[in-house]
């Protein structure tokens, strides 16, 4: 298992939707927090999704990071 640690520097929303999603397109783990930690315990690639509002423009922007790859030791 391993920790993957999200640090949110460049959104300016205020809502946070997270989505930790597996190299199959299952939906691994999702949080609103604004900088997660997500738990891997099985080997394999990963992505996470942000997507990220503000409730006072009413402007959504989406985020992506591909090919996070954990293995198994």
């Amino acid at each position: 298992p391993t920790e993957v640690e999200v640090v949110d520097n460049i959104s300016t929303g205020d809502t946070f939707e997270w989505q930790l999603i597996d190299d199959g397109g299952s939906i691994v783990a999702t949080t609103q927090l604004s900088n997660p930690t997500f738990r891997i315990v099985n080997p394999g690639k990963y992505s996470i999704f942000l997507k990220n509002s503000s409730s006072f423009t009413g402007q959504t922007a989406f985020f992506q990071v591909d090919n996070i790859e954990v293995f198994d030791l």
